[in-house]
């Protein structure tokens, strides 16, 4: 019997294509692997279906473009973190107080550090800081 699509199937479709793109047409049936990634579409079309979820999830995906590696994105909550629950007003203050947080966060550059900034300052997850 024939079913109007509720939004979870109509989500499952849209991102069928997305999360499971690389898996081989012929492999599909067969491998636990195009299983897993069925379960994991069903789980993320349901958890899709609101529009305020879905709405966060762009927002979060936009933000992390070209920041997708464990390193950019380590460096982008970091950053965020410092900004937003330290209240730093300046560049120069978010810089050290990065570096201060602990060893592991000297991995991050200046440069890298003013990158995560601008792209955070443009897509409005924080306020424009002082330079200096």
């Amino acid at each position: 019997m024939d079913h109007m699509p509720t939004t979870c199937d109509m989500s499952l479709t849209l991102w069928k294509g997305i999360l499971c793109r690389d898996m081989p047409t012929e492999a599909m049936p067969r491998t636990s692997e195009w299983t897993w990634c069925l379960v994991r579409l069903k789980m993320l079309a349901c958890f899709l279906a609101s529009p305020d979820t879905q709405a966060r999830f762009l927002r979060v995906s936009d933000l992390v473009e070209g920041f997708e590696s464990s390193f950019g994105l380590e460096l982008l909550s970091t950053v965020h973190w410092v900004v937003d629950r330290e209240r730093v007003t300046s560049v120069m203050d978010t810089l050290r107080r990065t570096h201060a947080w602990s060893p592991r966060k000297h991995q991050f550059t200046e440069r890298q550090i003013r990158i995560a900034i601008t792209t955070l300052v443009h897509k409005r997850w924080i306020p424009e800081l002082d330079a200096q």
